[in-house]
C-alpha cells in the first residue's frame, strides 16, 4: 500500500509540474516571448520524454538527442559533398607534354565523368590557340570544323581542345574580352565575369580583365575606342577587324529589310537543330528579346551605313598592352571593304569632322587591360565565375552577377580552364552529363571548384557549359562514341596545339 500510494503522489506532483509549464508557456506566447512554432516543437520534444520516462526508462536519452542534433545539422549543410574518392580509367601521353585523362570522382554510388586536356608549356612545341567560329565575331561554328580550319591555315597539329565563352543567343556574338592572335574580337566585360588571358608563350592569367583601346597619331589629342565589331549606338569610334565581315556594315542596306526575318527565321532553326545540347548554363533563348535584337541590329546597320570610316593597313602585329602602328589608306562612307591585314575604323555622328586622320597618316593603336598591363597578350576566353584563386578552391559566382539557382547549384555538364602555380600549365577539363543508367552526375559550381583544384588547378574558371560542353580528341567527341562527329555550334573553342615546324 505505501508503494501504490508513493506513485501516486509521483503522478500528482508530474501533472502539478506539467499545470504550472503549460501557464508559463501560455504566458510567454502572448507577451510574444516565444513563437507558437517554437511551443509546438517545445511541446514535442516534451511528449517524447514523457513517452520514455513511463515505458521505456532503461533507454538512455542522451543517444536520441545526440541522433536528433545530427539531423539537424545535416539539414543546414550544403546539399553536395565534394568529398571524393578518386579512379584513373585513361591516362595517356597524347605527344611530348600534352596528356589526356579520364577520371571518375566517385562518391558513394555516384560518379562524376571527367576529361582533362594537360599541355605542359615547358614543351617548346605545345601551344594554347583561341578559335573564333568561321572567323567572324557573330557566327557560330562546330568545334571540329574549327579545328580542322585551324590546322589547314595554320599548318599545325591540333591534339584536343573544348567549347569556350557563353555567347548572346540572338546575335551570337561572344560573351566577354576576346582576343584571337593579338586580334580583339570582343571589348566588354559582361557584368563582373572573370577572363584567362594567354600571353605569347600561352601562360594563362585569370583575372577580372577590363580592356579599353585608343587610336592617336603624333602631336594629335588621343581618342577612345568605344567597341569593337559591333557598333552599340549611332556614337563613338568603333573599329572593325576581319571578325567583324568583308564589308562594313556587313550586310548590305538592300539586303537589310529581308534579312530581319530571315534571321529570325534561321535562329529559330538553329535553335530546334540544337535540341540534342539545349541545356544551356547562363542564356535562357527568348525569341521575344531575339526580335528586338534584330531590329536593333537591323537599325544600327543603317546608321554604319551613312557614319564616315577609315581604311587602316598594319604596320606592326596587333597585340594587347602594346602599342602597334598602322596607315590610313583610304576615307570613305557606305559600304567599306575589309582589308587584308588591315582594319576599319568608324566615327560616330558626335566625332568633329575636322579631327578624322587623313590618307596616308601613321596611327598608333594600343588596347590595355586594367590589370597586368605589363604583359602582352595575344589570346583571350571569358566566362564566369572565378573557380579557383591562389589555391583556394570557391566559387565567385554572386561576386561576378550570376545569382541563378540552377547555374550556381544544378549538377550538369561542365566546362573549366585552369593553371598551375608556376602557370607551365593549362588544363582543359570538362564534366559529362549525367546518366542514372550509368550511374554519372554532372557537377555544380562547388563540385566543379574542388575538381578543378584536385586536377592541378592553382587558378581557374568556368566556361560555357550545359549543352555547349564538348572536348574533341583527335577530332572526335569523346562524350559521344557511337557519334564522335556530332556536336552543338559554337562561338568560341579553345585547344591545345603541336606547331608544325616545315622544313624549307
Amino acid at each position: 500500500m505505501n508503494k501504490e500510494y508513493g506513485n501516486k503522489i509521483k503522478i500528482r506532483k508530474y501533472f502539478l509540474k506539467a499545470a504550472v509549464l503549460l501557464l508559463l508557456i501560455s504566458f510567454l506566447i502572448t507577451t510574444d516571448v516565444i513563437s507558437f512554432q517554437q511551443f509546438e516543437l517545445f511541446a514535442k520534444v516534451t511528449a517524447k520524454k514523457k513517452v520514455v520516462t513511463k515505458k521505456k526508462p532503461a533507454i538512455k536519452k542522451p543517444a536520441k538527442k545526440s541522433t536528433k542534433s545530427k539531423s539537424k545539422s545535416k539539414r543546414g549543410r550544403t546539399r553536395y559533398s565534394t568529398k571524393f574518392s578518386i579512379n584513373v580509367a585513361t591516362d595517356s601521353i597524347l605527344s611530348d607534354g600534352v596528356k589526356y585523362k579520364h577520371i571518375y570522382f566517385v562518391k558513394g554510388k555516384l560518379k562524376h565523368s571527367v576529361h582533362v586536356l594537360e599541355a605542359d608549356l615547358t614543351n617548346p612545341n605545345v601551344d594554347v590557340a583561341v578559335l573564333k567560329g568561321k572567323n567572324l565575331t557573330f557566327e557560330l561554328e562546330k568545334l571540329h570544323d574549327m579545328i580542322r580550319k585551324y590546322d589547314s591555315t595554320n599548318h599545325s597539329i591540333t591534339f584536343g581542345g573544348v567549347n569556350g565563352n557563353f555567347w548572346r543567343a540572338y546575335s551570337n556574338t561572344p560573351i566577354g574580352p576576346t582576343i584571337v592572335d593579338g586580334e580583339v574580337v570582343e571589348m566588354k566585360t559582361h557584368k563582373k565575369w572573370s577572363s584567362g588571358f594567354f600571353d605569347e608563350y600561352s601562360r594563362l592569367t585569370i583575372d577580372n580583365f577590363f580592356m579599353d583601346g585608343i587610336v592617336y597619331k603624333k602631336g594629335v589629342s588621343k581618342f577612345n575606342i568605344s567597341n569593337v565589331n559591333r557598333r552599340l549606338d549611332s556614337l563613338g569610334v568603333v573599329m572593325y577587324n576581319k571578325f567583324g565581315g568583308d564589308t562594313i556594315p556587313y550586310i548590305t542596306k538592300r539586303e537589310l529589310d529581308k534579312a530581319l526575318m530571315a534571321a529570325f527565321e534561321t535562329a529559330i532553326e538553329s535553335a530546334l537543330q540544337d535540341t540534342l545540347f539545349n541545356d544551356t548554363t547562363e542564356i535562357p533563348f527568348d525569341t521575344v528579346a531575339l526580335k528586338y535584337d534584330l531590329t536593333i541590329a537591323n537599325r544600327l546597320s543603317k546608321i554604319e551605313h551613312s557614319l564616315k570610316k577609315i581604311t587602316l593597313r598594319y604596320i606592326d602585329k596587333p597585340l594587347v598592352n602594346k602599342e602597334w602602328r598602322c596607315v590610313v589608306t583610304s576615307i570613305d562612307t557606305g559600304i567599306v571593304p575589309m582589308p587584308d591585314n588591315g582594319c576599319i575604323i568608324s566615327f560616330g555622328m558626335d566625332f568633329p569632322l575636322n579631327k578624322i586622320p587623313q590618307s596616308k597618316d601613321t596611327l598608333f593603336v594600343k588596347f590595355s587591360t586594367n590589370v597586368k598591363q605589363d604583359i602582352k597578350f595575344y589570346n583571350s576566353v571569358s566566362g564566369t565565375p572565378r573557380l579557383v584563386r591562389n589555391g583556394l578552391a570557391r566559387h565567385e559566382a554572386y561576386m561576378e552577377g550570376s545569382k541563378g539557382r540552377r547555374f550556381i547549384g544544378k549538377q550538369l555538364s561542365r566546362t573549366a580552364i585552369g593553371t598551375d602555380k608556376s602557370r607551365s600549365k593549362v588544363y582543359l577539363v570538362a564534366i559529362e552529363t549525367s546518366s542514372k543508367s550509368e550511374g554519372k552526375i554532372g557537377a555544380n559550381l562547388k563540385e566543379l571548384a574542388s575538381i578543378m583544384r584536385q586536377v592541378g588547378a592553382y587558378n581557374a574558371m568556368n566556361l560555357d557549359g550545359g549543352g555547349s560542353t564538348i572536348m574533341v580528341i583527335g577530332n572526335k567527341n569523346i562524350f559521344y562514341k557511337s557519334r564522335p562527329d556530332i556536336s552543338r555550334r559554337l562561338s568560341v573553342g579553345v585547344a591545345v596545339i603541336k606547331k608544325k615546324v616545315t622544313e624549307k
